[in-house]
């Protein structure tokens, strides 16, 4: 396990130094990045907090975790802490990381970015990724559709399989409602994915269709009529989509009547509360609509 903790971190539980320098700090870097691109390092968990200004990583279920304060930078490993002198952040973060996942055999199960407030979104974190990374899981809490897309491009194609994304409605960048992941269709990370997650916001009503593909999906937004019939049509032609859930309370969807009717096939249920609609599928199953006042639901039975 000690053989895949940062170097410097190394040092430290070995020598019980309670002060390192920055220069330090850069000496070993060279001497770490030689060794982890020879060497296969898995991450558990990495969490980059641009809001706390801390980075917290998972080895073998060692939890490590350092950070800035504003006049000294506090290193955590194992309830046990170490100070340095002053650095800046996204100096000290560009470093470390850039050591930490320097080599293409690196791999992180899962990945967290979130805080980027109007100031942080100058920084250049992205530089922190010096290749790009084998990420299984990502979750990132943004106020832009640019920085789902960055943080996608920092993942190896064909590794990443579930996305979760948060955005910071009523963050004055960020519109309360339509949210465009235009951006990340023609991404092949995106092709790629299983399952994908929106928490906040809402979708624009012409992205739907292009949720066909995915296994599982949860979003919020209000698809006109003729987008639910391209996301039923699309759905119907998949032959990975299995779960799409639609939050679709903000614009009342269920009072659009047609939404539901254009959808076709065999109505099941309707209610006041509830309309189900089912189709059958070309390639053998059934796709179920379900509608209420606050979801639409697509199933696909097998």
């Amino acid at each position: 396990m000690l053989d895949k903790l940062p170097l410097e971190i190394f040092c430290m539980i070995n020598e019980k130094v309670d002060i390192i320098g920055r220069a330090s700090l850069r000496k070993v870097s060279k001497t770490l990045r030689k060794n982890m691109l020879h060497s296969r390092a898995h991450y558990e968990d990495v969490q980059l907090d641009l809001t706390k200004k801390r980075i917290t990583l998972t080895v073998d279920s060692l939890k490590i975790s350092w950070g800035c304060l504003p006049r000294v930078t506090v290193l955590e490993v194992h309830g046990r802490k170490w100070k340095t002198r002053p650095m800046n952040f996204i100096e000290s973060a560009q470093m470390d990381m850039g050591i930490l996942f320097s080599s293409r055999n690196t791999t992180i199960k899962n990945l967290t970015i979130y805080g980027f407030s109007p100031v942080e979104l100058d920084y250049q974190f992205w530089e922190f990724f010096p290749v790009p990374m084998k990420v299984q899981k990502l979750f990132v809490a943004a106020t832009g559709i640019c920085h789902v897309q960055r943080a996608m491009e920092a993942v190896q194609p064909g590794v990443l399989k579930q996305l979760n994304v948060h955005f910071f409605v009523g963050h004055m960048r960020v519109p309360k409602l339509d949210v465009s992941i235009d951006p990340l269709f023609k991404l092949q990370q995106w092709k790629q994915l299983e399952e994908f997650v929106m928490e906040q916001g809402s979708i624009e009503s012409s992205c739907f269709p292009f949720l066909a593909h995915l296994k599982i999906s949860e979003v919020s937004g209000d698809p006109a009529a003729v987008d639910l019939v391209r996301l039923r049509d699309a759905v119907l032609t998949s032959e990975t989509f299995q779960i799409l859930k639609i939050d679709a309370h903000y614009n009342g969807l269920y009072q659009d009547y047609c939404a539901f009717d254009v959808l076709g096939g065999k109505n099941l249920v309707s209610d006041s509360e509830t309309k189900k609609f089912i189709n059958q599928i070309p390639n053998g199953g059934e796709l179920l609509v379900k509608c209420s006042k606050k979801m639409c639901e697509f199933y696909r039975k097998c």
